[in-house]
Parts: C-alpha cells; sequence; structure tokens
C-alpha cells in the first residue's frame, strides 16, 4: 500500500487535531516509522513473535495503556475517522547512564540527548502522510502538542532531528526551537539517515 496516496485529504481542507484513540494505532505505527526512518521496523522486528509482521507489533505496543509509545501520548489529525498526521511526545525522566550503554548501539546518540533535557516534553515522533504535507497541518499539531506540554507543567520542549532532513531543522527553528546539542548518527543496514542527530530546545 502506497503511505503516500492513502486516503488523501482535500488539499484545501483544515484537518481537526485530536487526541489519538486505541484504533489509531496501525497508522500511528506507520508514522512512527516514518518519522524514525526506519529503525522502529527494525526494532519491532526483533519483538516480533514466529508469524508476527513488525508493524503488527509496533501496532500492538502503541495500544497499550503505558510506555512512551502508547496512543494516549499522540495526538492526530482526523481526516473523516482516518489518521493522516500524528505528534508523540511526553516529559522526560532522568535516564541513568547504565540505560544508555545497555541499549542497541543505534540508540545511544538518541539516549544521550535525552539526557541532556530531563523533564522536558519530549516530542519522540512526528510524521504526516506525504499528500497531507504542506499545508499547515504539521504546524497545527505541534502548536496543539506544546499546549499539552504547558498544561503538563512543561517549561521546555525538546525534539530530535537528522541533520540530512534540513526542512524538519527548518520548520521547528521557525516554531522558536533552537539547536542545543548534536551526536553522529551511528549507521546502520535498517537506518537510511547518516550525518548528524541534532537536538532542538524550546521554552514554554
Amino acid at each position: 500500500m502506497n503511505l503516500a496516496i492513502r486516503n488523501p485529504a482535500k488539499r484545501d481542507q483544515i484537518l481537526p487535531i485530536r487526541a489519538a484513540r486505541p484504533e489509531d494505532a496501525p497508522d500511528l505505527a506507520r508514522l512512527i516509522d516514518i518519522a524514525g526512518g526506519g529503525i522502529p521496523t527494525w526494532l519491532w522486528a526483533g519483538m516480533a513473535a514466529p508469524g508476527e509482521e513488525p508493524i503488527d507489533v509496533g501496532t500492538r505496543r502503541a495500544m497499550r495503556e503505558e510506555g512512551g509509545f502508547s496512543y494516549r501520548n499522540a495526538l492526530v489529525a482526523d481526516c473523516g475517522g482516518a489518521v493522516r498526521g500524528m505528534i508523540l511526545g511526553y516529559r522526560l525522566a532522568h535516564l541513568a547512564q547504565d540505560e544508555i550503554t545497555g541499549a542497541p548501539e543505534v540508540l545511544r546518540p538518541f539516549l544521550e540527548l535525552e539526557r541532556e533535557v530531563p523533564e522536558s516534553w519530549y516530542i519522540n515522533a512526528f510524521a504526516l502522510f506525504e499528500s497531507d504535507r504542506g499545508r499547515g497541518t504539521g504546524t497545527r499539531l505541534l502548536h496543539a502538542a506544546l499546549e499539552r506540554a504547558r498544561q503538563e507543567g512543561c517549561r521546555q520542549a525538546s525534539v530530535q532531528f537528522f541533520s540530512e532532513n534540513p526542512r524538519a531543522g527548518t520548520f521547528y527553528r521557525r516554531n522558536g526551537f533552537r539547536e542545543l546539542a548534536s551526536r553522529p548518527v551511528i549507521p546502520h543496514p535498517a537506518f537510511r539517515y547518516t550525518g548528524e542527530t541534532v537536538l532542538l530546545v524550546r521554552d514554554l
């Protein structure tokens, strides 16, 4: 199935933003894999039971009531009941060093950067299906997420983007984020990005 043309919205349609629901889990899994550049599929493949596809693992995890990758942490852009984009965020806990060194090597740069901003509202995943980009939906999702962060009492928001995706950096800077730190991406066969992972922050 071509995600770029799945259930496309009209170009002039303003999509409402709402809290994600358990039934949104299949779309949340697809969108977090887009945001993660292939790493989520690789991780899910390692968790799959016999006969289970990686996307099924992602869907199952998105349906959880707890954990970072839970529908409860996501806001979605809705088009007649179909999810067209999502942003997933939560308050970061303090990471211990052994939590970083014990993680798969490819994930360590991301965790090292997370450790720089404990207690911030961390945007873990943010993606839209291709046909829904460039219509203001991403900006509205971001602002809704920042408002949720304020309501949770967070004083700072944080996000990471890949230097090979400069449009993402431009988008975040246009919305008040500034660079704090960066780490080299560790090359991995499942990962389509190299370059650096850049940590941005914004005061709330």
